[in-house]
């Protein structure tokens, strides 16, 4: 799709969307089948913000400052004049261990058996604090997309925070990383700088998601 097209397309796709239901197992899930994209990533690693950003909406996911308060996996349906035609499907923090032991594994439980059995999902946002990237629980991740053949795409969230040297080392050490963990990176996957309350990167990151969800 040419970027012109793109750009027309931006507004029209990311301008409609509904919080559609919430799921603590997989009974739960929505039957209704549309290509799905899981949002997925370490415990307040700002995945709602993200969410709020792309949308451009301030409260359509809960933010909050205490790591874990994303306790369902969320899903809201993508409206095209009207209609449903997507879903983006906000997955629980994985990695945070100061919740009790039996919830912390329900939610696992439930994480792992998306992502392995749901055959809606086209593709995964996995979003990572950019000051601590790809630790050993997201290389887990990663082998879960790759077992699976979902394309991926690593955001690197609060850039902000960063200056613009440190930006350019921690991209080009996050793709290194990723290329050593993924020999097929540049067909798999994809990745970049982003920060959710500056605004910066979100065109590069809802070209990708139109990529997904157009074809």
């Amino acid at each position: 799709m040419k970027s012109s097209v793109k750009s027309s397309y931006i507004h029209n796709v990311f301008n409609d969307v509904q919080f559609e239901t919430s799921a603590a197992h997989f009974s739960q899930f929505p039957k209704v089948e549309l290509p799905e994209i899981a949002i997925v990533g370490r415990s307040n690693a700002g995945k709602s913000s993200v969410l709020n950003c792309i949308f451009n909406r301030k409260k359509l996911a809960f933010t909050a400052k205490e790591p874990g308060k994303t306790r369902l996996l969320n899903f809201f349906s993508v409206r095209l004049n009207g209609e449903a035609t997507a879903r983006v499907v906000d997955l629980p923090g994985y990695g945070y261990a100061k919740v009790d032991k039996s919830l912390k594994k329900n939610w696992e439980r439930t994480l792992l058996e998306f992502m392995l059995t749901r055959r809606m999902l086209v593709a995964s946002l996995m979003i990572i604090d950019c000051r601590r990237p790809l630790m050993d629980i997201d290389k887990i991740m990663l082998d879960i997309l790759l077992k699976k053949k979902i394309p991926y795409h690593v955001l690197l969230n609060k850039s902000d925070k960063l200056n613009n040297n440190e930006k350019i080392t921690t991209l080009k050490e996050c793709k290194k990383a990723l290329e050593q963990k993924d020999s097929k990176f540049k067909t798999n996957g994809s990745c970049s700088l982003f920060s959710a309350s500056k605004r910066a990167g979100l065109e590069e990151l809802q070209f990708k998601l139109i990529e997904w969800l157009i074809r």
